[in-house]
């Protein structure tokens, strides 16, 4: 008996551990107010919270985005990226984002006539324009990964969101020599677990913001391992000396 309530305990610990990395994400929060926001009420991408601390670890400043579907990652990446071109057919969306005015972002109304199709959609982007990030998280995702490379710079990234919704797409882009990396979790406001999946170009060379990479994680422990260097392990006077 007592070993089971020693158990039970374990358990109800490790659950209030998790809940509290989630309140540290900023999950609740984002569950009241029914938007991307981390714990401070910045706006967050609806990605899965791995790939949003990936992604927050590296340095956009010189790059551009392109997003199919905008929202509160547009803001997100709009503190980060040079420049943001957004694709959205949600009137709201348009509104609001024009209401933001910020300077680096374009926001292009993909209107009735522009989303029947997969081609219409995409035609939407200007001719010639290129892209080191491109988001697919609106509309004809399929046809968006047909045509990746017509707007895509060579050695950027494609994030595909809800990937798990979208197999034949991610198997689209995995024949088009992307580097497949899911990113597997809960996300703001979603009460499920999802998927979020970064295909990678092979020339991939976004560096990273800070000195260390990878950052410490939300709910993680700063300490650096001693054996993060060369160490010598011996035993003395009984006792395991490292050094």
């Amino acid at each position: 008996m007592k070993r089971k309530s020693s158990l039970e305990a374990s358990v109800r610990r490790a659950k209030t551990a998790m809940l509290g990395i989630l309140d540290d994400h900023g999950f609740d929060r984002s569950a009241r107010e029914g938007l991307a926001v981390d714990r401070s009420g910045a706006p967050l991408p609806m990605y899965t919270y791995p790939t949003i601390e990936f992604l927050g670890q590296l340095d956009w400043r010189e790059r551009r985005v392109l997003e199919f579907g905008s929202g509160q990652s547009t803001l997100w990446w709009a503190h980060r990226a040079r420049e943001i071109w957004a694709v959205e057919h949600d009137d709201d969306w348009v509104a609001r984002l024009r209401e933001f005015s910020l300077p680096n972002v374009t926001c292009i109304f993909a209107m009735r006539p522009h989303v029947a199709t997969g081609e219409d959609y995409v035609g939407v982007v200007p001719s010639g324009e290129r892209f080191d990030v491109v988001v697919l998280d609106g509309l004809h995702y399929y046809d968006c990964a047909r045509r990746i490379r017509q707007f895509f710079a060579p050695a950027g990234l494609v994030i595909v969101d809800n990937a798990d919704f979208y197999p034949a797409t991610c198997r689209i882009l995995r024949e088009a020599d992307f580097l497949q990396v899911d990113m597997a979790g809960f996300k703001p406001t979603h009460r499920d677990a999802q998927v979020t999946s970064l295909f990678f170009d092979r020339a991939f060379d976004v560096p990273p913001r800070y000195e260390r990479q990878p950052v410490t994680c939300v709910g993680g422990k700063p300490s650096i391992s001693p054996f993060d260097s060369s160490r010598t392990i011996r035993v003395q006077n009984g006792n395991v000396v490292i050094s």
